[in-house]
C-alpha cells in the first residue's frame, strides 16, 4: 500500500470494513437517495451527502463492533455518525478537488486495485458474498474504487510532492528519541510445563510438582532437555523443544521472568511455580541492551517523517477545503 493511501484512508469513512471503498454507497446501490433525494444531512458544492449513506457507514461501524462481543450504546453510534458525517464530506471535498485538477486514472489502476480486494477472499464465492452483504454489485464497487484512486493520486501529486525530509531531518529526529530506538535487554529460553490451576486441590498441584521433579532428575542424569520437552511439557512451545524465542524482562509472568533473566547461558533452573503450573527453564541465549544505528533505521524513519508532514499538510488543505467551501448541514 503507498504511503500516500496509508494517509488518505484514515479521513475517508469512505473505507468499507471489508472492502476498501467509499462509504457513500449504500443509497447509490439501493436507490435510497433516488427515493427520499430530499434526505439529506449535508450539502458540499451542490453536492449532497445522503442520510442513508451516513446511516450504512453507522451500520457497518456498529456490526464490526459488536462482532467482539461488546455492545454500542446509543451515545457512540451519534459520535460515530458526526465523525463519519465530516468525513464523508472532506471525502467530497478532495473529490471535488480532484476533479478540478483534472486527476484521472486508468482501468487497468482500478482493475488491478479489485483483483487485490478479491484477493482478500479465499475464493469468489466469499468475496460476492461480503459484496451482497454490504448491497454492493461490481459497478458499485468499480465506481467507488475510482474515487479511491483518483485522491489517493490527488494527494500525491500535490500535497506529497510538497513535502521533503533530509538526512538531517531524520538525524535530528533519531537522537531527540534515543527510547524508540534503543533495544531492552532480552533472553531466550525454552521450558518444561506440567500444567496445573493454581485453584486445583493440593493434592493435584502435588501430583503435578512430583511429576516435574521425575523430569527434574532425568535432567540431572545427562537426558536432552528439548527432547524431554517434546515428550513432557504441557504447552504448546513443545513442538519446538520448549523454546519460547527471544523476550524482555516483562513480557512473561513474574516468577518465570524473573528466574530466567537471573540466569546463566545454557543453566537449567530449579522448579519455578507460575499461575499456569509448574516450570523447568533453560536459559539458552541472552542480548544485551543495544542501541539500534542510524543508518539501520534512516530509510523506514525518513517514509514515517514524510508521512507525518503530509499528514500535517492534508489537515490543512481540508481545513482551506472546509473555509472556501458551501457547505450546507441539518
Amino acid at each position: 500500500m503507498s504511503s500516500s493511501f496509508r494517509i488518505v484512508r484514515p479521513i475517508c469513512v469512505a473505507v468499507s470494513l471489508l472492502l476498501v471503498m467509499s462509504a457513500g454507497s449504500f443509497a447509490a446501490e439501493t436507490g435510497t437517495a433516488s427515493a427520499a433525494s430530499d434526505d439529506w444531512v449535508a450539502i458540499v458544492n451542490d453536492t449532497p451527502i445522503y442520510a442513508a449513506d451516513v446511516a450504512w457507514g453507522v451500520a457497518q461501524v456498529t456490526a464490526s463492533f459488536e462482532k467482539t462481543g461488546r455492545k454500542m450504546g446509543d451515545d457512540e453510534k451519534k459520535r460515530i455518525r458526526e465523525r463519519l458525517i465530516k468525513e464523508l464530506i472532506d471525502m467530497e471535498l478532495l473529490i471535488q478537488a480532484s476533479a478540478k485538477k483534472g486527476v484521472q486514472v486508468t482501468d487497468a489502476e482500478v482493475s488491478a486495485k479489485i483483483e487485490a480486494y478479491k484477493a482478500r477472499y479465499p475464493d469468489a464465492a466469499s468475496f460476492e458474498a461480503a459484496l451482497k452483504a454490504q448491497n454492493l454489485s461490481m459497478d458499485n464497487l468499480r465506481k467507488q474504487t475510482v474515487k479511491m484512486l483518483t485522491v489517493e493520486r490527488f494527494v500525491k501529486d500535490e500535497l506529497s510532492k510538497q513535502v521533503s525530509i533530509s538526512q538531517a531531518d531524520a538525524e535530528a529526529f533519531y537522537k531527540a528519541h534515543p527510547e524508540r530506538y534503543t533495544q531492552k535487554e532480552q533472553v531466550r529460553a525454552s521450558h518444561i510445563l506440567v500444567k496445573v490451576e493454581s485453584s486445583a486441590p493440593d493434592e493435584t498441584r502435588a501430583a503435578a510438582r512430583k511429576k516435574l521433579e521425575g523430569i527434574q532428575e532425568r535432567l540431572k542424569k545427562g537426558e536432552d532437555f528439548s527432547a524431554l520437552a517434546k515428550e513432557s511439557s504441557d504447552c504448546p512451545s513443545s513442538a519446538s523443544g520448549g523454546d519460547l524465542g527471544f523476550f524482555e524482562r516483562g513480557r512473561m509472568v513474574k516468577p518465570f521472568s524473573d528466574a530466567a533473566f537471573a540466569m546463566k547461558k545454557n543453566e537449567v533452573s530449579d522448579i519455578v511455580e507460575t499461575r499456569f503450573g509448574y516450570h523447568l527453564i533453560q536459559l539458552t541465549d541472552r542480548k544485551a541492551a543495544s542501541v539500534m544505528p542510524f543508518d539501520q533505521v534512516r530509510e523506514t524513519l525518513m517514509k514515517e517523517l514524510k508521512e507525518q508532514e503530509i499528514r500535517k499538510a492534508l489537515t490543512a488543505y481540508l481545513k482551506h477545503l472546509n473555509d472556501t467551501a458551501e457547505i450546507v448541514r441539518r
